[in-house]
């Protein structure tokens, strides 16, 4: 039985990993739906900040603001419980389809914290999706993927959106 750690940025793309690893591993096996959350700024007192999260399907913002009463431990303890009622609700999806599905949320650099979760829980590979972008659009805006994949700490299974 494969366990496989899926990575879900929030767009709606980031669903294709799932379909992917749900496809490719059968039932029985076990996948960790995980996300990571940008680390929310400490707030001044009196100002508000946004936050650059939003998850599909939703109309507002995902931890739309920190509010001036909010510390940056509220904050994200707000924020994780936010982003495990989404995970949680995708992953009963699959586990009604016979997987063996746990949840993770966690702050800073995506790259960073999916190879420590991978180390970690001795997974034995890492799924995500990718738009495919080659190239100088590629160099600029930076790939999870390609990061992941150029790190050689665990295999990557890249699932082509669209």
């Amino acid at each position: 039985m494969a366990r496989i750690l899926v990575a879900l940025d929030g767009s709606d793309g980031s669903r294709a990993a799932v379909e992917t690893v749900k496809r490719l591993s059968g039932t029985g096996s076990e996948m960790v739906l995980f996300t990571v959350l940008p680390v929310p700024m400490e707030v001044p007192e009196g100002h508000t900040a946004a936050m650059p999260w939003r998850w599909p399907g939703t109309p507002e913002s995902f931890g739309s603001s920190v509010t001036v009463a909010e510390t940056r431990a509220q904050a994200m303890d707000r924020l994780r419980e936010e982003a495990e009622v989404r995970l949680d609700s995708l992953a009963d999806e699959f586990r009604q389809a016979g997987f063996k599905v746990t949840c993770e949320v966690a702050f800073g650099s995506p790259v960073e914290e999916i190879l420590i979760a991978a180390g970690r829980l001795a997974v034995d590979a890492v799924a995500v999706s990718t738009h495919g972008h080659t190239g100088l659009r590629a160099t600029l805006l930076g790939s999870v993927a390609s990061e992941l994949i150029r790190s050689r700490r665990v295999p990557v299974i890249v699932a082509p959106i669209g």
